[in-house]
């Protein structure tokens, strides 16, 4: 195993001494081991040293790969922003830096990113890789309408035909929300006259709703019963067709289309918007409608409302005939109101009328040792662990206490969490690494002291000074310096060209 500490002493020994290339080499043993973004980070500083431009770059970027790979992605931000200023238009850097900015909700930097890109990739000529980086940018900023237009012009250029007609589509879109209807004819009149023929499923449907906002309900509505024709589990073009049949006034239409759109809201707990689309039925299929509207007050926790409209369909079957159904209500209302004497006395009336034998109840089952909820899965934990850690890593404490407080809640025996959380409230102490990295450096700025070169000797003893104010005599050391650098230069001699270690 390498002794990291005496290779990074080496290392910043030829640093000090100007051995540039000896500095690389000898950091360049530690990536034997396992890459490591940091020193990757040195060796490219290194490179720059030497004007090796070119080498500065490729370490910098294997270094910002590195932390972006293991999640550290404000590091990763901050080495292609490094990158970008040696050399503004290494795209790669661009792009890798706008999907980052994207990741961490910095929109517009990386809408400025992605431009960039878009600017370099015009001066090579590169159409398709310039369409790229406007879709990237719609997917941002998906209103940005003189954008989309750039996109549907290469589009054309491209022979991409069906992207284009569904740019021109995207922008009559904008333009209905922006009330500006002519101009949304414009654009929709641009993609009719491209010709829907062989459109894809998702141009088709959104041909429909352009066309349904310019009032050109015949086009839209003939369109879609294609689609459901053809797609008729979609749900998505049932909801359209089933509005259109509703101003329409065919209800009976409409209810056949918008069913399996209530029974999928239903299912998804979407209450409100459920009830909203049954309260068109009423009088289409009311025992389906109220059957519905029960499952949609039980699941709002509205007892008492469910209860009543119950009973209410429960009559309504009985008076039908549909005794059967109106055991079943009576049996649902009991599971609301085990005690409920009338419900009880219903089941039985019309178990008798129908000549149904009384249910045995079977002994219940013993009691198992319910499982432990597990409100979060292993993988979503590891996570949120490496959340923590990527706080605690650039100082965000608080932030990290937080997350640890909430898996603690959930994993109150979790001993890992437990002791994480402890160490973060505890009051810091100095690390080995750190009191190490403190002699590494006080050592070096021994060496720039003997050789005259204050300025680094006193960055390097403010260093220290910042973590450990008490260590060694590194006050006085400041304190020295900063006398020495005030008084007049001539009385100051000059560095020596020659490094002495004695």
């Amino acid at each position: 195993m390498l002794d990291r500490v005496a290779i990074t002493r080496e290392a910043q020994k030829y640093t000090a001494e100007g051995q540039i290339e000896k500095a690389i080499t000898t950091w360049q043993k530690l990536l034997m081991e396992e890459e490591d973004g940091s020193v990757y980070n040195v060796i490219g500083d290194l490179y720059l040293r030497k004007k090796d431009y070119e080498n500065a770059l490729q370490a910098f970027k294997r270094a910002a790969n590195i932390f972006r790979e293991d999640g550290f992605y404000l590091k990763a931000i901050a080495l292609y922003k490094k990158i970008l200023n040696i050399n503004p238009s290494d795209v790669s850097s661009l792009i890798a830096l706008g999907k980052l900015n994207a990741e961490k909700g910095l929109i517009g930097n990386a809408i400025e990113n992605f431009l960039s890109a878009a600017q370099i990739f015009v001066k090579e000529g590169a159409v398709e890789k310039e369409l790229d980086m406007y879709k990237r940018i719609l997917k941002l900023t998906p209103s940005d309408i003189p954008l989309r237009i750039k996109a549907s012009e290469l589009s054309l250029k491209m022979g991409l035909r069906e992207e284009a007609i569904d740019e021109y589509l995207e922008i009559a879109k904008e333009y209905l929300n922006k009330g500006e209807h002519d101009k949304a004819k414009e654009f929709y009149q641009k993609a009719v006259d491209m010709g829907l023929q062989n459109a894809s499923a998702h141009t088709l449907l959104n041909y429909s709703r352009v066309a349904i906002g310019l009032g050109y309900v015949n086009d839209a509505k003939e369109v879609l019963v294609r689609l459901t024709e053809i797609y008729p589990s979609n749900t998505e073009y049932k909801r359209l067709l089933g509005s259109i049949y509703l101003k329409e006034g065919l209800s009976g239409k409409a209810w056949e289309e918008l069913l399996p759109c209530i029974d999928e809201a239903i299912s998804l707990k979407r209450w409100d918007e459920a009830a909203g689309l049954l309260g068109n039925f009423t009088d289409v299929d009311p025992m389906a409608v109220e059957r519905r509207l029960i499952t949609i007050y039980i699941g709002k926790g509205d007892k008492d409302v469910a209860r009543k409209k119950l009973y209410g369909l429960a009559e309504l079957y009985e008076g039908k005939g549909h005794l059967e159904d109106a055991i079943q209500l009576y049996k649902e209302l009991l599971e609301l109101n085990p005690s409920d004497d009338v419900a009880k006395e219903k089941v039985r009336e019309l178990r008798d009328v129908l000549g149904i034998k009384e249910e045995v109840t079977p002994p219940e089952p013993l009691e198992e040792e319910p499982l432990a909820f597990q409100p979060i899965s292993p993988e979503t934990l590891e996570e949120e662990l490496a959340d923590a850690e990527f706080y605690v890593e650039h100082g965000l404490k608080d932030e990290a206490i937080k997350i640890y407080e909430r898996l603690l809640s959930i994993f109150p025996d979790n001993e890992e969490i437990s002791e994480r959380l402890s160490a973060l409230r505890r009051p810091e102490e100095k690390p080995e690494e750190e009191e190490e990295d403190n002699v590494v450096k006080y050592d070096l700025a021994e060496v720039y002291m003997k050789n005259r070169d204050y300025n680094n000797a006193f960055t390097l003893y403010m260093e220290i000074y910042t973590r450990d104010p008490d260590f060694r005599d590194v006050s006085s050391k400041i304190e020295m310096l900063k006398r020495l650098t005030s008084e007049p230069k001539d009385k100051i001699r000059t560095k020596r060209s020659r490094v002495s270690y004695i």
